[in-house]
């Protein structure tokens, strides 16, 4: 009998701890801190995140801010992964924006990859998205900067001369003047990128993160 009931303990102690683990799994991230103070939200891919993230790195603070741990959040979001409005990346940007709810503008770093050929139309279903969860929004459109003395196997040189084509159609087709021109970044140099030749180091990131002080911090 006791022999019996130690086997009982061991079973539904495994099936708690199972329990828990696959709670704590589908859980997924920790909830983002509110932050009533920032007013320029963004979407875009990898190099997106690495922008804002030097920028709060040289003392910005008007853009949502992704906390340590969350630098991957938006990791693969070009264009077309964008479009579909019930994607993981709409999820993320609602988490985002919950926790920034005074947001009052949108910058829209276009990531087009090598193979991919997004239409406009592709660009105008994100925008709509963005438009039906924040009314009145302003949206910044821009492209992903070209590379100096290389060329990023994931964008190649399709990809960046794509993007910045959909970012000037767009701020053409917006009838209310509220798709317009964001910061257009300088070319990255070799001394600013990590081995991939696509993403940026520490230097790479500063010096993005200056340029969108320059472009935002006097909105």
């Amino acid at each position: 009998m006791r022999h019996r009931t130690l086997i009982v303990a061991v079973a539904l102690a495994f099936a708690a701890g199972f329990a828990t683990c696959y709670v704590w799994n589908k859980s997924g991230p920790e909830p983002l801190a509110p932050n009533f103070e920032t007013t320029i939200g963004f979407i875009g891919c990898s190099n997106t995140a690495q922008a804002v993230i030097g920028y709060e790195r040289v003392g910005g603070n008007k853009v949502w801010e992704i906390p340590n741990g969350r630098e991957h959040d938006f990791d693969g979001g070009a264009v077309r992964d964008w479009v579909e409005s019930d994607t993981s990346f709409w999820q993320t940007f609602d988490n985002y924006h919950a926790a920034n709810p005074n947001t009052r503008a949108v910058w829209w770093q276009m990531c087009v990859r090598n193979e991919d050929e997004p239409t406009l139309e592709d660009a105008l279903e994100v925008v709509s998205g963005i438009k039906d969860r924040i009314p009145n929004v302003t949206i910044y459109v821009s492209s992903l900067p070209s590379y100096r003395g290389g060329v990023c196997r994931i964008t190649g040189t399709a990809g960046i001369v794509r993007g910045r084509e959909l970012a000037l159609q767009l701020t053409e087709f917006s009838e209310k003047g509220d798709v317009i021109p964001g910061p257009a970044l300088r070319p990255h140099t070799l001394e600013e990128l990590v081995d991939d030749g696509c993403h940026m180091n520490d230097a790479g990131m500063r010096s993005v993160g200056e340029q969108l002080r320059a472009f935002f911090d006097v909105l």
